[in-house]
């Protein structure tokens, strides 16, 4: 019989600022004797300046993150690029997939650049994902689980990440898909008045679809430069043209050649890889043949063994799959055929290759314009995406290929290797990409203190979660030339030991996968459309090192809350990961063994940890109001 071990809900955490609150988590991981294997980092930039109270310029008695006395001078200038549903599977990003020609992220970013190869979206879809990021806050913070809601909803007065940066003097400007803007733009007007500078009005053109009956993939017979893409890509080159003329201008009239431009944060939002893949044909043809696409065995294209039907999502039966391919039905039991999975592979491929090209552009522009030393990159996805792993060709859920995300962060200013960074003027051979690349475990949340700290800015609120990554590079470098072990060591201390990650489901026994209804798999209702009381269950994960954890429990949509008790849980996964990167061989299936005896101390210490982080997230969103939980979270042995 189960026992249950309970937590005592009258009893409260206290609150941490974030970086002590990963600390912590780094000190249970330890004590609690969760295995820590030792990673390989290479060496990485290091240094950075610290990180004070308000979104100003930093002073010189601000309080240094940085255990070095001279410090870089901060980044003028950030270019954020932001892409739609691209896997972290490619093996530029630590994965399986090396048949996509990316000549620009690969031979061009990619060796300028910081490789975070487990880096973790907190929800896994456009929405919640770009909330949370782009506000610093995790999804149980701004309650942002759904389109219906953005983080404005819960904070009308919080500082943005563009917001930061418009408030300390940059030309903030967006283009494309920064926020979420599909159906319903969460929030509203992709946040103005507050993100964006007046002088710079938001630009988004609509999407281009392909249409039913084309399995989700086209090529519109037009110039590259009426694609959505094609046209937000040139957008924001021409304004950064213009912004790059106007200062040149204002030196020739007032003859100030030592006048200093005004920096600026230009966030760029490519769509492509997400469905639907309309790509200009040469993108396409750009491919391997179909035939010789390489596809997972059988075994890897269906649930693995003891996953609960919660943790499936049919995506089959909602947008954008249904449609643009309606007559294509997944199963979590049976893989599509060889053939079709080619196709899809090569259309998806394809995206790729077309969105790598505008990132491509966009490179082209910094160089042209003599920016490239004066430009920190960011190159991140919102969130992870299935190629039919696991039965699944989407991203809604908890699992490792749906929140794991690839990120890039290039970083001039806090270079300070005596071999000058790999060009951006043209793709090199001379350099492998992604030579410079990090195993810690980090979060998109950790993106918004980071950029701030390299533009030698403060945080604007204390109590963001997320925790700035210029302490890693320098940790990294530190130990880039000692052992594996103390380069995991180093990045524990820091507190980059954990990642979490939550989503939402929502019952239709309608929407059920056919003929599975009887097993349970009941929750393939689109949570994104709905509001955030008709959720029925919340699905609670964490990544450490070697493991991931997740509890489903019962929602309660009056109060926007969990049920953290016996009765409330749902079902709960334990999955050994990393042994695959560990012994340089592809993972094999990886089945749930939370009923393995063997794995009882880990899953009661995982538990724990969730538990303590989750819920401090739930108490402090109430007005900062401490609140007991009701119920006690258990642990089943």
């Amino acid at each position: 019989m189960a026992s249950i071990v309970t937590r005592n809900p009258g009893v409260l955490a206290p609150r941490h600022p974030p970086i002590v609150l990963r600390l912590i988590l780094g000190l249970l991981l330890i004590l609690l004797d969760v295995p820590i294997h030792p990673t390989t980092t290479s060496k990485l930039f290091c240094q950075g300046q610290g990180i004070g109270k308000e979104a100003t310029p930093s002073l010189a008695t601000s309080t240094s993150t940085s255990s070095s006395s001279t410090l870089p001078p901060p980044v003028k200038n950030i270019l954020y690029i932001i892409v739609d549903d691209l896997t972290a599977d490619l093996a530029l990003f630590g994965g399986k997939v090396n048949q996509v020609p990316m000549p620009n992220l690969e031979g061009r970013l990619a060796p300028r650049a910081v490789n975070f190869l487990r880096s973790y979206a907190q929800q896994s879809i456009c929405g919640p994902s770009r909330n949370s990021f782009l506000s610093g806050r995790h999804p149980d913070e701004t309650q942002t689980y759904t389109f219906r809601r953005s983080f404005r909803d819960a904070f009308p007065d919080a500082v943005s990440l563009p917001q930061a940066f418009k408030n300390a003097g940059f030309l903030t400007c967006g283009f494309g898909k920064t926020y979420h803007d599909e159906g319903i733009k969460s929030p509203p007007d992709y946040d103005n008045p507050y993100s964006w500078s007046p002088e710079c009005p938001y630009y988004a053109p609509p999407e281009e679809k392909c249409g039913p009956d084309h399995h989700g993939w086209c090529t519109p017979d037009m110039p590259e430069g009426n694609f959505t893409d094609g046209l937000v890509t040139e957008a924001a080159i021409e304004r950064l043209r213009a912004h790059v003329n106007f200062f040149k201008q204002q030196q020739q009239q007032h003859q100030h050649q030592h006048q200093q431009q005004q920096p600026f944060f230009f966030a760029v939002g490519i769509r492509k890889p997400h469905l639907d893949w309309a790509v200009p044909r040469a993108y396409v043809d750009a491919q391997v043949v179909q035939e010789h696409i390489e596809i997972p065995s059988n075994a890897l294209r269906v649930s693995p063994p003891g996953m609960p039907p919660v943790s499936y999502f049919n995506c089959t039966m909602e947008s954008p799959w249904q449609q643009a391919m309606s007559e294509i039905a997944l199963s979590p039991h049976e893989p599509l055929e060889d053939e079709l999975e080619q196709e899809l592979r090569r259309a998806y491929y394809a995206a790729i290759s077309w969105m790598d090209a505008n990132v491509g552009k966009l490179l082209d522009a910094l160089v042209e314009l003599g920016l490239e030393e004066s430009t920190s990159i960011v190159f991140h996805s919102d969130h992870g995406f299935h190629l039919s792993e696991e039965g699944m060709w989407c991203k809604q859920n908890t699992r490792e290929i749906g929140t794991r995300v690839p990120l890039l962060i290039s970083t001039p200013s806090l270079s300070t290797s005596s071999k000058k960074p790999a060009a951006l003027a043209a793709p090199t051979e001379q350099v492998a990409a992604g030579e410079m690349h990090s195993n810690a475990i980090v979060q998109l949340v950790d993106i918004y203190p980071t950029l701030l700290e390299l533009a030698g800015l403060a945080l604007p609120d204390l109590s963001l979660r997320g925790t700035s990554l210029v302490p890693l590079l320098r940790y990294a470098q530190v130990a880039g030339n000692s052992t594996a072990a103390a380069a995991a060591a180093a990045a524990a201390a820091d507190g980059f030991v954990a990642a979490f990650s939550q989503y939402p489901r929502c019952l239709s026994t309608p929407l059920a996968p056919s003929g599975l209804a009887h097993e349970g798999f009941l929750w393939n209702r689109q949570c994104a459309m709905l509001g955030n009381e008709k959720i029925d269950v919340m699905g609670y994960s964490i990544r450490v090192e070697g493991w991931r954890y997740t509890e489903w429990y019962q929602w309660e949509g009056r109060r926007s809350r969990p049920r953290w008790s016996a009765e409330g849980q749902v079902a709960v996964e334990l999955y050994e990961m990393d042994k695959g990167r560990q012994e340089g061989k592809e993972e094999d299936v990886t089945p749930n063994v939370v009923e393995d005896g063997r794995f009882q101390d880990v899953r009661a210490r995982l538990s724990r940890i969730l538990y303590e982080h989750f819920s401090s997230l739930q108490r402090e969103q109430k007005e900062g109001k401490e609140v007991g939980i009701e119920g006690a979270s258990v642990t089943v042995e």
